[in-house]
Protein backbone atom coordinates (compact mmCIF):
# COMPACT_ATOMS: atom_id res chain seq x y z
CA UNK A 1 0.00 0.00 0.00
CA UNK A 2 2.85 2.40 0.90
CA UNK A 3 4.68 1.68 -2.11
CA UNK A 4 1.16 2.09 -4.41
CA UNK A 5 1.39 5.49 -2.55
CA UNK A 6 5.01 6.50 -3.63
CA UNK A 7 4.38 5.18 -7.02
CA UNK A 8 1.16 7.50 -7.54
CA UNK A 9 3.68 10.71 -5.66
CA UNK A 10 5.95 10.06 -7.99
CA UNK A 11 4.31 10.08 -11.57
CA UNK A 12 2.18 13.17 -9.98
CA UNK A 13 5.34 15.00 -9.24
CA UNK A 14 7.39 13.94 -12.73
CA UNK A 15 3.58 15.25 -14.25
CA UNK A 16 3.63 18.39 -12.26
CA UNK A 17 7.53 19.17 -12.62
CA UNK A 18 7.14 18.10 -16.67
CA UNK A 19 4.14 20.37 -17.16
CA UNK A 20 5.98 23.33 -14.77
CA UNK A 21 9.14 23.21 -17.29
CA UNK A 22 7.28 23.25 -20.27
CA UNK A 23 4.86 25.62 -19.35
CA UNK A 24 7.97 28.05 -18.23
CA UNK A 25 10.06 27.42 -21.23
CA UNK A 26 12.96 26.33 -19.38
CA UNK A 27 16.07 24.53 -20.95
CA UNK A 28 15.30 21.27 -19.13
CA UNK A 29 14.66 18.44 -21.62
CA UNK A 30 12.11 15.66 -20.70
CA UNK A 31 15.05 13.01 -20.66
CA UNK A 32 16.74 15.03 -17.62
CA UNK A 33 13.08 15.15 -16.06
CA UNK A 34 12.73 11.58 -15.96
CA UNK A 35 16.45 11.20 -15.13
CA UNK A 36 16.02 13.67 -12.63
CA UNK A 37 12.76 11.74 -10.81
CA UNK A 38 13.89 7.80 -11.17
CA UNK A 39 16.71 8.82 -9.52
CA UNK A 40 14.62 10.35 -6.83
CA UNK A 41 11.97 7.77 -6.35
CA UNK A 42 14.28 4.69 -6.52
CA UNK A 43 16.80 6.58 -3.71
CA UNK A 44 13.69 7.07 -1.64
CA UNK A 45 12.42 3.62 -2.55
CA UNK A 46 15.77 2.39 -1.37
CA UNK A 47 16.38 4.32 1.82
CA UNK A 48 12.89 3.61 2.90
CA UNK A 49 13.19 -0.61 2.35
CA UNK A 50 17.13 0.01 4.30
CA UNK A 51 15.12 1.62 7.22
CA UNK A 52 12.64 -0.70 7.20
CA UNK A 53 15.17 -3.63 7.97
CA UNK A 54 17.41 -1.81 10.16
CA UNK A 55 14.17 -1.25 12.67
CA UNK A 56 13.16 -5.18 12.13
CA UNK A 57 16.33 -6.61 12.55
CA UNK A 58 16.84 -4.27 15.46
CA UNK A 59 15.16 -1.00 17.51
CA UNK A 60 17.22 1.90 15.62
CA UNK A 61 18.80 4.16 16.98
CA UNK A 62 18.05 7.50 15.31
CA UNK A 63 21.56 7.88 14.70
CA UNK A 64 20.79 4.94 12.15
CA UNK A 65 18.38 7.00 10.80
CA UNK A 66 20.19 10.11 10.94
CA UNK A 67 23.07 8.45 8.84
CA UNK A 68 20.68 6.97 5.98
CA UNK A 69 19.54 10.65 5.59
CA UNK A 70 22.91 11.82 5.57
CA UNK A 71 23.99 8.63 3.03
CA UNK A 72 20.87 9.92 0.73
CA UNK A 73 22.04 13.24 0.78
CA UNK A 74 25.57 12.35 0.01
CA UNK A 75 24.03 9.99 -3.41
CA UNK A 76 22.21 13.09 -4.07
CA UNK A 77 25.33 15.30 -4.26
CA UNK A 78 27.18 12.32 -6.10
CA UNK A 79 24.78 12.78 -8.50
CA UNK A 80 24.85 16.04 -9.20
CA UNK A 81 28.79 16.10 -9.49
CA UNK A 82 29.25 15.69 -13.14
CA UNK A 83 26.81 19.19 -13.69
CA UNK A 84 28.78 21.17 -10.88
CA UNK A 85 31.95 20.20 -11.78
CA UNK A 86 31.07 21.06 -15.76
CA UNK A 87 28.84 24.54 -14.44
CA UNK A 88 27.45 26.64 -16.66
CA UNK A 89 24.74 29.15 -16.25
CA UNK A 90 22.42 27.27 -18.00
CA UNK A 91 22.58 24.70 -15.75
CA UNK A 92 20.97 26.78 -12.85
CA UNK A 93 17.50 25.60 -13.85
CA UNK A 94 18.01 21.86 -13.83
CA UNK A 95 19.67 22.42 -10.52
CA UNK A 96 17.07 24.25 -9.00
CA UNK A 97 14.64 21.37 -10.49
CA UNK A 98 16.31 18.63 -8.79
CA UNK A 99 16.62 20.34 -5.18
CA UNK A 100 12.63 21.13 -5.76
CA UNK A 101 12.07 17.78 -6.36
CA UNK A 102 14.31 16.19 -3.74
CA UNK A 103 12.72 18.69 -1.70
CA UNK A 104 9.00 17.33 -2.23
CA UNK A 105 10.30 13.89 -1.73
CA UNK A 106 11.67 14.80 1.98
CA UNK A 107 8.55 16.66 2.66
CA UNK A 108 6.33 14.02 1.88
CA UNK A 109 8.70 11.10 3.65
CA UNK A 110 8.79 13.75 6.45
CA UNK A 111 4.80 13.76 6.75
CA UNK A 112 4.89 9.83 6.47
CA UNK A 113 7.32 9.18 9.12
CA UNK A 114 5.28 11.56 11.33
CA UNK A 115 1.66 9.90 10.55
CA UNK A 116 3.46 6.27 11.57
CA UNK A 117 4.56 7.80 14.63
CA UNK A 118 1.53 8.97 15.70
CA UNK A 119 -0.32 5.93 15.04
Amino acid sequence: MIRTKKIILSLAVFIINLSLIKLNKFQVSTVEIIVINVFLFSLFLFSDVIQKRLIKIKKAASTVLLSINLLRSLMCLFFLFPIILNYQKSDNIYIYNFFLCYFFYLFYDLISQSKKQIK
